[in-house]
């Protein structure tokens, strides 16, 4: 549901902001909302520099800002829909070989048969599928990837505070994109009004909701399983997109929308426990 306000909240903001900008703005209101939030709850902004997972935090913080980037790029040489399936591809292959092998999580039938449903979902949600330009598809495949790794790079910074873990990654994200944004010479906010100031901060604060949830999820589900429920914001955004923006879906969007619904629905049904329950029950027999 929050990746579906965030995306009309990218609709507005595109007329006042390019891209780079656009994301930039978004996470210095995060960092902004976040350190107020903080200030005010007396959390710590520090951690332990020696016990951090270094390298863990270096790829945190850097996928955060390469997987935004690496989508704009995607969007701007192939259809958006297209630069989301092949970000979702990639997504779903990395998890699965990440999750499998590095951190040792169980392939399970149930788990094949979502990831399948969700593949499928996706093809036909995104149909029909551009091959025009290399650089399209591998900027999409590579902010999948970029998806993966930060996902996977936050189970090694469990030591970390959640607040403060995600306000350093938004004051790297957003510093590093707005310093690109003015060697690009990007249109900046102009004009700037207290409608527009209030709508950065919200956004900031959807942002920021999005971040924690993300974490929040991730530390308690598996890797490959979070990446399926993560995709669950294609059906939302039709939902949303239809109440807010009165788009009707295609066919073919509804379809591929209720794949993947149905893939999250499956990934999620507790079948030991519903297999132990039937067990018990016969034994009862």
């Amino acid at each position: 549901m929050l990746f579906s306000l965030l995306g009309i909240a990218v609709r507005f903001f595109s007329n006042y902001l390019e891209s780079s900008s656009q994301v930039a703005v978004r996470s210095i209101a995060s960092v902004f909302v976040l350190g107020v939030f903080m200030l005010l709850r007396t959390e710590t902004f520090r951690f332990n520099w020696k016990t951090l997972h270094k390298r863990a935090f270096a790829v945190f913080c850097v996928t955060g800002v390469t997987s935004t980037t690496f989508f704009i790029l995607s969007v701007t040489q192939i259809k958006a829909a297209n630069s989301v399936f092949y970000l979702y591809v990639a997504s779903f292959v990395s998890s699965f070989l990440i999750g499998s092998v590095f951190l040792k999580e169980r392939t399970t039938v149930q788990k094949s048969m979502a990831l399948v449903l969700a593949f499928a979902g996706l093809v036909v949600f995104s149909y029909p599928i551009q091959m025009t330009s290399v650089m399209g598809i591998a900027f999409g495949l590579l902010a999948g990837l970029s998806d993966t790794l930060h996902f996977t790079s936050q189970s090694y910074l469990k030591e970390v505070k959640r607040h403060t873990l995600l306000f350093y990654s938004y004051l790297f994200g957003g510093s590093a994109l707005g310093l690109w944004a003015l060697i690009s010479h990007e249109k900046l906010l102009q004009p700037v009004s207290a409608v527009l100031v209030i709508a950065i901060v919200i956004l900031g604060f959807l942002n920021l909701l999005l971040g924690e949830a993300l974490l929040y999820g991730f530390n308690n589900f598996q890797l490959n399983k979070g990446t399926i429920i993560v995709a669950g914001e294609l059906p939302f955004a039709i939902i949303v997109n239809f109440i807010v923006l009165h788009e009707v879906p295609t066919i073919a969007e509804a379809i591929g929308a209720t794949l993947i619904f149905a893939a999250i629905l499956i990934s999620n049904v507790p079948m030991e426990r519903l297999h132990r329950s039937h067990k018990t029950e016969k034994q009862h027999a």
